[in-house]
């Protein structure tokens, strides 16, 4: 709705994120798709087949955009989408905490899981270490964002970074360009990487 009246009004904008709307507008975002596509590959590389994945929140248009990554990860490893591997999660430490306890708790629970960003991955860590199971080890555990905790958490968390310095780059060249000249509707998709720390190991079921 905002982007509807900030065009119709003819106000210079640029969104950070795409929408799944019938026009085009100025925006900048993550391609948090080949995020998760990269996250998969390494967790099957490492020889995971159950992989679990907690996703962002189901409204926001990220969820459903790093979600068709995780199929096409799935895919392009050769392994299944299992409905009761993927959850509708947030991005909370709670989150990561109660829906990793549920998977834990399936008659097959998964060897990898994919959380919605860092902080709900450290409470999926949490709910690891309290039944003595060893992340990296025992489960791998991959996040989103790459915050500056992920890397002096203990054990250094695999998470998929944002390069947000350059995020914000773009957002500002971008809205320059529209106030030069409103007919500019430049759109921009910047690339993530997967930074590989302790949390992610080899299968060992």
């Amino acid at each position: 709705d905002r982007i509807r009246i900030l065009r119709d009004k003819n106000f210079p904008f640029v969104a950070y994120g795409r929408s799944d709307l019938d026009f085009s507008y100025p925006f900048v975002d993550v391609d948090g798709a080949s995020g998760i596509i990269e996250a998969v590959q390494h967790l099957a590389g490492l020889g995971h087949k159950r992989i679990a994945y907690i996703t962002p929140p189901a409204d926001l248009m990220c969820a459903s955009q790093r979600f068709e990554g995780f199929v096409s990860g799935m895919k392009l490893a050769g392994l299944g989408v299992r409905e009761e591997y993927v959850i509708s999660g947030g991005f909370y430490e709670g989150a990561g905490y109660i829906h990793t306890n549920e998977l834990l708790d399936l008659p097959e629970p998964p060897t990898a899981i994919i959380t919605a960003n860092d902080v709900s991955a450290f409470g999926a860590m949490r709910a690891l270490q309290e039944r003595r199971l060893k992340v990296g080890r025992d489960i791998s555990i991959i996040g989103f964002d790459d915050i500056s905790l992920s890397e002096h958490w203990q054990p250094g968390l695999t998470t998929i970074t944002q390069p947000v310095r350059k995020l914000g780059f773009y957002l500002m060249q971008t809205l320059f360009s529209v106030m030069a000249d409103p007919s500019v509707l430049p759109q921009t998709v910047v690339p993530t990487r997967l930074v590989v720390r302790q949390t992610t190991g080899q299968c060992k079921s």
